[in-house]
């Protein structure tokens, strides 16, 4: 079986992470060259003259091997999120990577994390230590005021055949420091479901209600919608807090959840989507993507 190194290759989109202001301030000066092309040269600093469009390779810093063939986050988020700074009172400025792994040939696949500051990681270990079955396509988002991230998957349960919907966090902001995580619960019980809904994405933003935010997460069906195949459908779970520490206090019953009845709609009509949710500084859940018709 092919083996393959999960390696972290910060090429554009992590340089976007880690030098975003200084790639803002390169387009802030292209933006005004543009606007003000009779500029002379003379009226920018030395620190900018001269420059064009710039990026950052940074070399890659390999985290853990694995024999899964596959790639190692979800489908419809990106498994890399940073940490704001400062954090809450502590320092922040981490990265957080939520991953799948096989790390030895025949072994179960399963979910960890990696913490990784000033380019160095710090921790990278099993998310779940308690739950011996398997697990996949994690999704994660992070909390902008505490950098506490929020992490969804799918896994099983001791026998049971169903794939279910888990969620926790890191309460980094109790001590400054990664690893502090709630214990996972299942928030979609598929055995209760008409459909199963599983490839979870997660995504936290404003709330309506004032000094609180908003944490959701997303589920796609795996079975038949008829005339259409698995993955038309979404479920979406949805759950306020002021601190991500009152969701350790939650169940399934307290987070409100529904189906996006249009989705089923698209399907029925041999239309299917190929998406992803974003939410905006507003609040907005908005589902991105192309929308393919399958009966042409």
């Amino acid at each position: 079986m092919k083996y393959l190194a999960i390696v972290l290759m910060m090429f554009s989109v992590v340089s976007l992470l880690i030098a975003e202001s200084d790639i803002k301030h390169f387009h802030e000066q292209e933006t005004l060259i543009d606007m003000k092309a009779d500029l002379s040269l003379n009226s920018q600093s030395e620190e900018t003259r001269g420059r064009g469009l710039h990026y950052d390779i940074v070399n890659h810093m390999s985290i853990m091997g694995s024999y899964y063939d596959y790639f190692p986050g979800n489908y419809s988020s990106f498994p890399l999120v940073k940490q704001p700074s400062p954090a809450g009172m502590f320092e922040g400025g981490g990265l957080y990577m939520i991953f799948m792994s096989t790390p030895e040939a025949g072994s179960t696949r399963r979910v960890y994390y990696s913490y990784i500051h000033n380019g160095q990681i710090i921790q990278t270990t099993l998310l779940d230590p308690n739950n011996p079955g398997p697990e996949g396509f994690p999704g994660v988002d992070i909390d902008q005021e505490t950098g506490n991230p929020g992490v969804t998957w799918h896994g099983r349960i001791d026998d049971d055949p169903n794939w279910h919907v888990f969620f926790c966090f890191d309460n980094y902001d109790a001590i400054g420091f990664p690893g502090v995580w709630s214990e996972p619960y299942v928030l979609i019980n598929n055995t209760e479901m008409e459909e199963s809904y599983i490839w979870p994405s997660l995504k936290i933003g404003p709330s309506p209600h004032e000094g609180m935010s908003r944490l959701y997460v997303f589920g796609t069906n795996s079975e038949p919608i008829e005339p259409m195949g698995q993955g038309n459908n979404k479920y979406m779970a949805y759950a306020d807090y002021q601190q991500m520490t009152d969701l350790d206090e939650f169940t399934a019953e307290d987070w409100t959840m529904y189906e996006i009845p249009y989705m089923r709609e698209w399907a029925e009509i041999y239309l299917r989507s190929y998406d992803d949710v974003v939410v905006t500084e507003d609040g907005t859940v908005a589902l991105v993507g192309t929308l393919f018709d399958w009966g042409s």
